[in-house]
């Protein structure tokens, strides 16, 4: 992994250029605020020098353009100071000159994002990539690696010229280019989870042959998204309940916002019954049949009647005629109960003994029914529920339960809670419950 003292290095080379050609050349235009367009093309010029020095690790070079009062925030929001950089990079060297170099061919590109022209400077939010070649000593010889970040910095022209005073790192990452080929077989998987695994030849051959035009076109986004990916199968595969509902929730949404192939072939396989990218709402065909599947279990539990052939298309036409009267928290119970509801089953069963589940599910039966309205409000209250009791907010919980349910409910509910086993200040509030 890049040291923080590299990153550094390379945000702060770009005084170099600044020094040289955004000082006017008599001093007599100092004070002059650049436009926005001039602004940008200072910035493009300033970064082109960037790329160029931190590729050649010219650290003195690079930290005579330090101000003073330079500050570095890591994504985590710890910060660096001027004289915290100094020592990290002494200390760098130092150790570089015991051993033999680690890293080599580094290549460094900087895309400008946005730009913005303030009173007392220039703030740039770039995306940064770099490329080069480490030893790895579990494997031989030097192995290709890559590395990304996005940042906001702030430059202050002073009577020395231009300089670094503030950097925002909001993201970074570093991976390993793979063969297209297993980042094919990657999203593959994935996409198939997202179908239900049903996808045939000619999808497979399509969803192939769009990654790889759009691979050509920017192959180290293909990369960094790869990492998400493959992380994201390994849950699946670890866990396919409720934190494969999660991943499902997650890319489902995102292939929604999208009009990439795989959105196609998606829409097919699960069409969207609902969706507004602003509030975010999504509801597919999907969801009707976990919300089949909730009162399902219900059901069962509680000895009211199952949903009959009917229930997901009565579902579908009251979302699709009622959706836009609802408040948000609704919608994204609704949106969201892929995957709340299979977290909800697994943390009430894992809280509940097995001695009062019977007496719990019981009184839920008399509030339960099959039809459509009454699941979406079932769906609203297990949401809600598992939301505050995974943020350990066990008063609001039992609150959202009171919304429907009757005082015995709560009683069963704070009777299932041994103390100390779900959260700090439980049993005072359920002891008010008589």
């Amino acid at each position: 992994m890049l040291s923080r003292n590299r990153r550094l290095l390379r945000i702060a080379c770009g005084l170099i250029a600044a020094a040289a050609c955004l000082l006017p050349a008599t001093g007599q235009d100092f004070n002059r605020t650049p436009s926005r367009e001039q602004a940008r093309a200072i910035l493009q010029a300033l970064y082109a020098e960037s790329d160029q020095a931190y590729s050649s690790q010219n650290v003195a070079q690079i930290n005579s353009f330090l101000d003073p009062s330079y500050v570095y925030v890591h994504p985590n929001g710890s910060r660096d100071r001027y004289a915290d950089v100094l020592r990290r990079q002494s200390w760098n060297l130092k150790v570089q000159s015991w051993s033999s170099p680690t890293q080599r061919n580094i290549r460094m590109k900087t895309t400008i994002k946005d730009v913005q022209v303030r009173n007392d400077g220039l703030v740039a939010s770039v995306e940064w990539l770099e490329s080069y070649e480490s030893k790895d000593l579990s494997r031989p010889g030097w192995v290709p690696k890559l590395a990304s970040g996005t940042q906001e910095e702030t430059w202050k022209r002073t009577s020395a010229g231009w300089k670094r005073v503030l950097t925002k790192t909001s993201r970074e990452d570093n991976f390993e280019p793979v063969p297209l080929s297993a980042l094919i077989g990657h999203d593959t998987q994935l996409l198939e989870f997202l179908c239900g695994g049903s996808l045939t030849a000619e999808e497979r051959r399509r969803f192939a042959a769009a990654i790889t035009e759009q691979f050509r076109e920017n192959p180290n986004l293909w990369y960094r998204n790869d990492v998400e990916v493959a992380k994201d199968l390994r849950s699946i595969r670890e866990n396919p309940g409720a934190i494969g509902a999660e991943v499902w929730m997650k890319w489902r949404l995102s292939y929604a916002s999208n009009t990439v192939e795989g959105s196609r072939i998606l829409e097919a396989h699960d069409p969207i019954v609902v969706f507004d990218r602003n509030r975010p709402v999504l509801i597919t065909e999907q969801t009707l049949r976990s919300l089949r599947d909730a009162a399902t279990w219900l059901a069962q539990h509680t000895g009211r009647p199952k949903p009959d052939a009917q229930y997901i298309g009565n579902m579908r036409n009251t979302i699709r005629q009622q959706w836009r009267t609802w408040p948000d928290d609704t919608l994204s119970a609704l949106s969201f109960s892929v995957k709340d509801f299979p977290a909800t089953v697994e943390y009430m069963l894992g809280v509940l003994p097995e001695a009062k589940r019977a007496e719990f599910f019981r009184t839920w039966g008399n509030e339960v029914r099959g039809e459509p309205q009454s699941t979406i409000h079932t769906a609203l209250i297990m949401s809600n529920f598992y939301h505050l009791f995974v943020h350990e907010k066990l008063r609001q919980a039992i609150q959202v339960y009171s919304w429907s349910f009757n005082r015995s409910l709560q009683r069963n509910l704070c009777g299932a809670i041994h103390p100390g086993e779900v959260t700090t200040g439980a049993g005072p509030y359920c002891s008010t419950i008589k």
